[in-house]
């Protein structure tokens, strides 16, 4: 059965989707390959760019041309992570006698935005707990549209993507900078 966990959320200063797709491989060295999905790890972002709308699913985007954006226009933050761990959750046995196996996921993400003069614009925080197929670990990714208030100052935007799993108690950082055109 395919299975994919899509959801939008709103927050001050940040709109998020989150997605996980069926069948999706790890092409970043062997993680995936693991029996337990709980011992997998270190997390990863395998991927942080800006696109130049809503990213639909995983690898499928528009890049945002030189990450350069219109004062009013809406900005997006594409990312996906590699070395998901996740708890597994008991199946429920069907009709037939076999339960789908199932594993929980416990992802912390952040953002932050800074400005020009290096002031913090947007900071938020959202957390993913989701129940997933085994074999969804590694095609989960998500879109951010970052708000920024008021209408924003020409120049150079450094944003700085963390997350935290908490299954396998380990995080990952990187940073990426876009610009605002005159």
């Amino acid at each position: 059965m395919s299975y994919l966990s899509r959801r939008r959320v709103l927050l001050a200063g940040a709109g998020l989707t989150a997605t996980a797709l069926a069948g999706c491989s790890d092409d970043s060295g062997g993680s995936s390959d693991s029996a337990d999905p709980a011992a997998r790890g270190p997390i990863a972002i395998a991927e942080l760019v800006f696109t130049a709308d809503r990213p639909e699913d995983l690898d499928e985007y528009q890049l945002q041309p030189s990450s350069t954006y219109a004062p009013d226009q809406p900005i997006w933050l594409y990312a996906d992570y590699s070395g998901i761990a996740g708890e597994p959750i008991e199946s429920e046995a069907d009709d037939n006698g076999s339960g789908e196996s199932t594993v929980a996921i416990d992802l912390q993400q952040t953002v932050t935005v800074e400005d020009p003069d290096g002031s913090v614009v947007v900071e938020s925080e959202r957390t993913f707990q989701d129940e997933l197929a085994p074999d969804q670990l590694d095609g989960y990714f998500t879109g951010t549209e970052i708000l920024l208030a008021g209408r924003a100052a020409a120049g150079e935007y450094t944003t700085t993507l963390s997350v935290m799993d908490g299954v396998s108690e380990t995080q990952a950082t990187k940073t990426a900078t876009f610009a605002i055109e005159e």
